[in-house]
């Protein structure tokens, strides 16, 4: 996968430095790579979420029972667990392209844009855009 997940992304890798008063440091390498400019183009995150949501439907064989010979049962079950499983990535990636210093007009729309085609319901799109609002990109520690 392109994106690991935004708080092991930027907790886990970073390197030890010595500063001058002798004591050890981190630099986290989510600080020196969150300045280059693909983190803020919208088409990277699309393509990143459509293809975590690929992989995870591939994972889910229930997932995948929606061709009309599936019964109505499978065909209902299968949509729910899509919805589920793009709930929980576009969490996901709201909170990494916040952190990765995508403003919040760029993300609710990326969020609301991805939340439509896939019909999402109205209640799952207004709890991402609100998280998305309300968050404060991550800064590095």
């Amino acid at each position: 996968g392109m994106i690991v997940s935004g708080k092991v992304f930027r907790n886990v890798f970073y390197r030890a430095t010595n500063s001058s008063s002798s004591s050890s440091s981190r630099v986290y390498l989510q600080a020196l790579i969150k300045i280059h400019p693909i983190w803020r183009e919208p088409r990277f995150w699309e393509q990143a979420i459509h293809e975590a949501y690929a992989r995870e439907i591939e994972r889910c064989p229930k997932a995948k029972l929606t061709h009309r010979w599936c019964t109505d049962d499978e065909q209902a079950e299968a949509a729910e667990l899509q919805s589920k499983i793009l709930f929980g990535i576009l969490m996901s990636y709201q909170h990494n392209m916040r952190g990765f210093g995508v403003d919040a007009e760029t993300t609710t729309r990326i969020i609301v844009q991805l939340c439509a085609s896939f019909n999402m319901s109205g209640e799952q799109t207004q709890t991402l855009v609100t998280l998305a609002k309300s968050a404060l990109p991550a800064s590095p520690k």
